[in-house]
């Protein structure tokens, strides 16, 4: 589809305004900007962000993205965003050309996030280990893919692997199917609660500490912190190994109770 002379003009100059935007919101005490994948606007962006900060602009800048994205684009974007939101939907160049027409994503993403990683550092929150909103830092999520466990298995142990507790990993799973999945029938259901709790089991396994995880349906998915289990701030207390003495049921009626209570508001 080919875009006018008029739409560029005006798509230009919506985000060289959009400097006034991101000072109502903080006049509003939002706790960010949180920008959706906004890389083919990022030169814009950049103007944009300079104009507001020295309008007076000091929230911190997200960055969310689906990880598709160049080196250059993000090492333009250094100075300016606080927190990164990539995604890391596949390793597996079969899946990523099937589903994404993208053969190329996991090599992409990788670069794409290490650049990130380099940029932020170690997360830091408003009050340290013990507070929910994130001020810095990089949270990767995976959305789990129906049928596709051992993809995402690699993808966890991937991220674990490079950058330890650099990074937070957000194991989500509310993927939704939709109507047009005639093509892709093993898409065609959302995934089950054992299938996520063998993803989660896994990830705690291996030794993942800094994560979020997810519970209920869409119409009510709340987070917590460090894999459920170091929400609880047990002191003296191996998470993992504490962990697993539950049985699965109670181990669901200790993350509902974290789930109440420790509801993450980072965007």
């Amino acid at each position: 589809m080919r875009i006018s002379q008029t739409e560029r003009l005006e798509k230009k100059s919506l985000w060289s305004g959009s400097w006034i935007f991101f000072l109502e919101l903080q006049e509003k005490r939002a706790n960010n900007i949180n920008l959706v994948t906004p890389g083919h606007f990022v030169p814009q962006i950049v103007k944009a962000l300079d104009q507001a900060r020295r309008e007076g602009l000091t929230l911190p800048v997200v960055y969310n993205t689906s990880s598709y994205e160049t080196v250059d684009t993000i090492k333009m974007l250094e100075g300016y965003v606080d927190i990164y939101l990539p995604d890391f939907k596949y390793m597996s160049p079969v899946l990523s050309k099937k589903y994404s027409h993208a053969p190329d994503y996991a090599e992409v993403a990788k670069a794409a996030i290490a650049e990130m990683v380099r940029q932020t550092g170690k997360a830091v929150f408003v009050n340290g280990e013990e507070d929910n909103l994130i001020l810095s830092g990089t949270i990767v999520r995976h959305l789990t893919l129906p049928g596709c466990m051992a993809d995402s298995m690699q993808i966890v142990k991937y991220l674990h692997d490079t950058y330890g507790d650099k990074i937070y990993i957000s194991i989500m799973n509310q993927f939704t199917p939709l109507s047009n999945l005639e093509k892709y029938p093993e898409l065609n259901r959302r995934i089950t609660d054992e299938e996520y709790e063998t993803l989660v089991d896994y990830a705690i396994d291996i030794g993942i500490e800094n994560g979020f995880i997810q519970e209920g349906t869409q119409r009510k998915r709340v987070l917590s912190r460090h894999l459920t289990v170091r929400a609880c701030n047990l002191e003296n207390e191996n998470h993992i190994f504490w962990w697993k003495k539950f049985p699965k049921k109670i181990r669901k009626i200790i993350i509902y109770i974290i789930w109440e209570n420790a509801i993450i508001s980072f965007v």
